[in-house]
């Protein structure tokens, strides 16, 4: 099997643990398994471009990265190829990107495509919250089944006593 590389370029920022997470634009992920900690594949490869990090201005950049980077972030508010970006992938580029070119049904084709991207985006939010709270729930169980005391609860999950008091009835 060839190698395959998923890159997805994400107008939020998804990584915000750790202070390093800040700076890093680009973050690459490998598949772990949880029994053994043993790279799943290295030929599964996953590519996270945070675009919201991104904060060099035209004047700053210096490598391809940066310009490709500087590209995907500003491309919808630029309305000239700007001098720094030279070269045939980005005159290729600046080409296929301009939107008053689009044919009517094109630009309905665009027009619903934006759209289907915020009902996408508004799935994710939403089935991310509902796992997260579902996993509290579990969490939350699993410490009353253990008889931990309540206030360790409340310290490690952040949820009010009331909020906990609401699975204590559930859990008898």
């Amino acid at each position: 099997m060839k190698a395959v590389y998923l890159v997805a370029v994400l107008d939020f920022v998804l990584f915000d643990e750790t202070e390093d997470d800040k700076e890093r634009v680009i973050e690459r992920v490998h598949l772990v398994r949880e029994q053994t900690q043993a790279a799943f594949s290295k030929k599964l490869n996953f590519v996270f471009i945070e675009l919201p990090k991104f904060k060099k201005t035209g004047a700053e950049l210096e490598t391809n990265t940066d310009k490709w980077l500087y590209v995907l972030k500003n491309l919808s508010k630029l309305s000239d190829r700007p001098a720094l970006l030279q070269g045939k992938v980005f005159e290729k580029l600046f080409e296929m990107a301009e939107i008053k070119q689009l044919k009517q049904e094109d630009m309905e084709t665009y027009r619903k495509s934006i759209l289907e991207y915020a009902d996408v985006r508004s799935a994710v939010d939403y089935a991310l919250e509902e796992g997260i709270e579902k996993g509290m729930e579990k969490v939350i169980q699993r410490c009353l089944q253990r008889n931990m005391p309540v206030d360790d609860i409340i310290y490690l999950t952040g949820y009010t006593e009331e909020q906990i008091a609401k699975y204590t009835q559930n859990n008898s």
